[in-house]
């Protein structure tokens, strides 16, 4: 990675993803994840009952701690070790692992909405030395080869539209013997007629499968540890979020922050992911791999 400041660079890569930036990248989308889905992280999580009393921040952290349990294991978050995070959203997981292991993580995000919240959360919790910024491409890293101990993606590799190339990268960037987690919302037995109003929610070009990831990790060179299927996390995370959304709603609007608009499209759309999540279309999964 170029330079050694915590800010955020340009990478001709972005403009791959230029959908993924206009989705991401203006008031309405950047308020809802900040303000609703916790301000830190934008992924799935383990969910207790009842549903509605269950915070979500503090719900997304546990499955961090989950998650970096699985490289832990591993001997992958040894004090000092080099980690990517493609696609980090506000940084939250990678403010974790740097804050509780002592590694160092640098944060690859198309989004410089997202970008500037990171870096303005990571010089507050004092992590600036363990944590970069970096505003660029995950099919195009700007980065060295066999530089990383770990690479972490976790509900970013949807958004790309070559996600074979997120593999590619992210084999390239590690070290031999180096790991990859993984996680991602991923189709199961979903017709294509039913698959575009899920898919139009975020923007979305296609959505990957279990057996596709499998299969574009064996093409790049990596052995599958570790593979869990986790439905039920999808089904609870998009309808928690609603939940809250709804809660919330009315003064996000009146604030300015949240168009109404934009929330009823939000909320119908979070309601597909659910009902396809019940009916047994859509799954979240979680990878871990190794570079042999």
């Amino acid at each position: 990675m170029p330079g050694n400041s915590n800010c955020v660079v340009k990478d001709s890569g972005a403009q791959d993803n230029d959908s993924v930036q206009k989705y991401y990248d203006n008031t309405d989308t950047d308020e809802f994840y900040f303000r609703i889905w916790g301000g830190e992280d934008l992924h799935l999580a383990f969910y207790d009952k009842p549903l509605e009393e269950q915070d979500i921040r503090k719900t997304s952290t546990k499955a961090v701690q989950w998650l970096s349990r699985l490289l832990y294991n591993k001997g992958a978050l040894q004090q000092g070790a080099f980690g990517i995070d493609l696609g980090a959203g506000y940084g939250g997981s990678a403010r974790f692992l740097c804050s509780t292991y002592g590694v160092h993580i640098d944060c690859v995000n198309i989004s410089e909405w997202q970008n500037r919240r990171n870096v303005e959360i990571t010089e507050s919790a004092g992590l600036a030395d363990l944590l970069k910024v970096y505003l660029g491409s995950f099919t195009d890293l700007p980065c060295e080869p066999d530089r990383y101990n770990f690479a972490w993606c976790e509900e970013a590799l949807i958004h790309s539209p070559d996600k074979l190339k997120v593999f590619q990268e992210a084999y390239r960037v590690l070290k031999k013997g180096g790991f990859f987690l993984l996680t991602d919302p991923l189709q199961k037995e979903i017709s294509h007629e039913e698959l575009v109003p899920i898919l139009e929610r975020a923007h979305l070009v296609d959505m990957g499968s279990r057996e596709r990831y499998r299969e574009y990790a064996r093409r790049c060179g990596f052995e599958l540890l570790e593979e869990i299927d986790c439905p039920q996390a999808l089904v609870d995370t998009y309808g928690r979020v609603k939940m809250e959304l709804e809660k919330q709603g009315k003064q996000l609007a009146e604030e300015g922050l949240c168009s109404v608009a934009f929330q009823e499209k939000m909320k119908a759309g979070l309601q597909r992911w659910v009902d396809a999540g019940q009916q047994g279309k859509l799954t979240w999964t979680v990878f871990l791999f190794q570079k042999k």
